[in-house]
């Protein structure tokens, strides 16, 4: 992994102190935290939110995708069949 140095504005201070403390009680560094911390927030917006189960929405297709990458609601899709 290449090193580099970045300045971050208008970062929220109470955010960054309690992020920083729980990475030290943790054992991370900063750096090691904050890469860890961007990897899932990215990763977790490259994923559908939330899909609808079949078993919660009768005539529903359990594949249906209710939310797409940009967290906006889908219309359901419906089941083969009805």
């Amino acid at each position: 992994m290449v090193e580099i140095t970045k300045t971050v504005r208008n970062v929220d201070l109470d955010a960054y102190r309690v992020f920083r403390a729980k990475a030290v009680e943790l054992g991370y560094s900063t750096g090691a935290a904050l890469t860890e911390a961007l990897r899932l927030w990215v990763n977790a917006r490259e994923r559908p939110r939330y899909t609808v189960r079949a078993e919660m929405a009768p005539g529903v297709d359990r594949d249906a995708t209710a939310s797409d990458q940009r967290g906006r609601t889908a219309e359901p899709v419906a089941a083969e069949g009805t």
